[in-house]
């Protein structure tokens, strides 16, 4: 009787532990952008908005798909701008997609407009403009 008391308390207490924890929704924000195709090494920057004002989000998932590759891809990476020590994403000759999950390692502090500011550095050739999406998840 007294091992079962203890069994329902027990169940009843982590229940109501996991019942208040706070939920750490996933969240997710595109963008698009543009790189002008003239053989030389050219960088993008963006801001990633709305994340909470200076906090700290992991960065969990990256992904980039290029719509319109002209005369192709040389390289591109995708990383926290200004460190590229977390570089998220590498895309190498003629690739048009590329992505990763799980990446988690990466923790950006948002800024006091809730920001987080990425770079795309690459280069490609052909001439016009090479466009395409990323998608940076956060948890």
């Amino acid at each position: 009787m007294y091992n079962r008391f203890l069994i329902v308390l027990s169940a009843t207490l982590l229940w109501l532990f996991a019942a208040v924890l706070p939920a750490q929704a996933v969240e997710t924000r595109v963008n698009s952008f543009s790189m002008t195709c003239d053989g030389t090494n050219k960088t993008v920057s963006f801001l990633a908005t709305n994340l909470g004002a200076s906090v700290n989000r992991f960065v969990v998932a990256a992904s980039i798909a290029i719509s319109a590759p002209r005369g192709g891809l040389s390289h591109l990476r995708l990383q926290v701008a200004g460190d590229p020590k977390k570089t998220l994403l590498l895309m190498g000759f003629n690739q048009v997609s590329a992505s990763t999950n799980s990446i988690g390692a990466y923790l950006t502090p948002t800024n006091a407009s809730g920001n987080v500011s990425f770079q795309l550095a690459g280069a490609c050739r052909g001439g016009g403009a090479l466009q395409g999406f990323t998608n940076i998840v956060f948890n």
